[in-house]
């Protein structure tokens, strides 16, 4: 244990620091730094010290999932807790636990509230919002979930790019959105995420259209099949679902930014806990060439999906501080899209067996919707959403070094095979 000039750390990354005991009319504080300093009310100083152990504290990580910082109308510092509900004076780093005092509760929750349903439909979710000045950029549009996800957001005024590999599809799914109102705003960009130039050029196409960019929506997929490799020599889960998407992410990050505020919404799945996936296994083996006796398609969608999340929350600490949120959204289990062409006999025939039970495409597009649209999401990100309400992902989800590690290797990804020889 250290103290003058150096900060003890005496908590993991598991659990937060407890600080004791304060005196009356004193409190504890995290700067901007991650450094604990403490206020005496009374005498209106503040400390680095505890004022009973004049011990000097840092915080090692950010503030757990699901909690938020927001300001309130007197540029006063809030805490809200999207999973419990409620609002906190104090940082959900120096609580031991996720139950707050009584003293440390804003009456007031500012957070997610809404009436929506499980079988709400993606088109009542916008039933009194207006996108019109609103530009969205949508992957795997042509079809399913993001087919629904355009028609709607055009039909309520936003500016709609349907990025698909599909060019003829893609135009026909334009013409259906055109057929219902003429007046939409549609248009098409080609998009093969299984292919990082493509990614590039469509990127460049967008971009020369000078137009803003409020809603990106990552929602093309791939799975089943048997092992193959993309364009680049990639494994085609990992390529597709999560490198095509973190790729298109980075290069449009100037115009989310510049657009601000504005939204980045990550289709994933459960599927993401079911995979052996961790910081010490993300390497080139695992997921650039997985040992094909070892391969099956399960196992690599669900780390596909679980690197969606691992980049989606990352995304978010990164990107809110300029006016960007990220939020993840898991539509459903089974749902009757042409992701599942590849799927096989017997997983068709699960899905046969479920249909009465399973949410339809224009049910299952509505957290996305959501996540994309509805103004209770303005200024809310850092979450896994379905039917709406936040949820909690698997603890690997949230680990930040796996974070780390997904966001350096696909960075290395990305520039071996993007970056001209000399």
């Amino acid at each position: 244990m250290e103290i003058g000039g150096h900060f003890y750390h005496p908590w993991s990354k598991e659990t937060s620091v407890d600080l004791g005991d304060l005196p009356e009319k004193w409190d504890a504080r995290v700067s901007d730094d991650g450094r604990v300093f403490f206020v005496d009310h009374q005498s209106q100083v503040t400390h680095w010290e505890h004022p009973r152990t004049k011990l000097r504290y840092k915080v090692d990580h950010e503030i757990p999932y699901g909690w938020q910082r927001f300001q309130d109308e007197n540029q006063k510092l809030l805490f809200v807790d999207h999973m419990e509900q409620q609002v906190s004076l104090v940082d959900p780093r120096l609580l031991t636990s996720r139950k707050l005092k009584k003293s440390s509760v804003v009456d007031k929750y500012a957070g997610i509230q809404h009436r929506f349903q499980p079988h709400t439909k993606a088109i009542e979710i916008v039933r009194n919002v207006n996108l019109k000045g609103k530009t969205a950029l949508i992957t795997g549009a042509n079809s399913g979930l993001g087919f629904e996800t355009a028609r709607v957001l055009a039909l309520t005024g936003a500016h709609v790019f349907m990025a698909c590999r599909n060019m003829t599809k893609a135009q026909q799914a334009m013409q259906r959105i055109l057929a219902e109102d003429p007046s939409a705003y549609v248009e098409v960009l080609h998009l093969d995420l299984a292919s990082l130039h493509s990614v590039k050029q469509c990127v460049q196409q967008f971009t020369a259209k000078n137009v803003p960019l409020h809603i990106l929506v990552c929602n093309a997929a791939s799975f089943g099949g048997p092992f193959q490799l993309s364009s680049d020599g990639l494994e085609l889960h990992f390529a597709t679902n999560h490198l095509g998407h973190f790729y298109l992410t980075q290069l449009l990050k100037e115009a989310l930014i510049k657009s601000a505020p504005a939204r980045v919404i990550v289709v994933s799945s459960e599927s993401h806990r079911y995979t052996d996936l961790d910081a010490a296994s993300l390497n080139l083996c695992t997921l650039q060439k997985p040992n094909k006796d070892d391969y099956h398609t399960i196992t690599a969608y669900g780390t596909s999906k679980l690197c969606n999340m691992l980049f989606a929350l990352e995304l978010n600490r990164i990107m809110i501080q300029v006016g960007v949120t990220c939020n993840v959204v898991h539509p459903g289990n089974l749902l009757s899209t042409n992701m599942l062409r590849n799927a096989g006999m017997l997983y068709n025939l699960l899905r046969m067996m479920m249909w009465p039970f399973v949410k339809s495409v224009e049910q299952a597009a509505a957290g996305i919707v959501f996540c994309a649209a509805h103004p209770t999401m303005d200024e809310i990100g850092g979450l896994y959403l379905y039917d709406c309400w936040p949820v909690h992902p698997s603890e690997e989800a949230q680990n930040a070094d796996t974070a780390t590690a997904l966001w350096e290797l696909s960075e290395q990804l990305i520039r071996e095979r993007t970056t001209p020889n000399t």
